[in-house]
């Protein structure tokens, strides 16, 4: 599995997401499991938020085992992360492109999916 640039893995309970994810900020994540000797995380999504981040990785608890995550200066940032992450992972559980927050015109910047 090629690096995320990410931090983590964390087990994705809401304990563990409130004592990682501090910030209210931002962010883009993965969610995967862990093999069982903890040596390799699969990534099988990848996500973000344009606000929140440790609100958004709260719908997720009981769906996953672990996630990754970090910070984003701005939405913008976060969605070009998440672009990234798509395109150079194809993660199982991506069935579709990111999509960009409603009333902006930004371009993924890996593919013309938006031109």
């Amino acid at each position: 599995m090629r690096n995320s640039g990410l931090k983590g893995s964390f087990r994705l309970s809401r304990s563990q997401v409130d004592a990682q994810v501090v910030a209210v900020s931002p962010g883009i994540f993965a969610l995967g499991h862990r093999s069982a000797d903890g040596s390799k995380f699969t990534i099988r999504r990848v996500g973000r938020s344009d606000a929140d981040v440790n609100r958004r990785l709260h719908e997720y608890v009981g769906r996953y085992s672990h996630f990754k995550f970090d910070y984003s200066p701005s939405s913008s940032a976060a969605f070009e992360k998440e672009c990234s992450l798509f395109h150079r992972l194809n993660p199982q559980d991506n069935r579709i492109h990111p999509t960009r927050p409603q009333g902006t015109m930004w371009r993924c910047p890996m593919c013309q999916i938006f031109d």
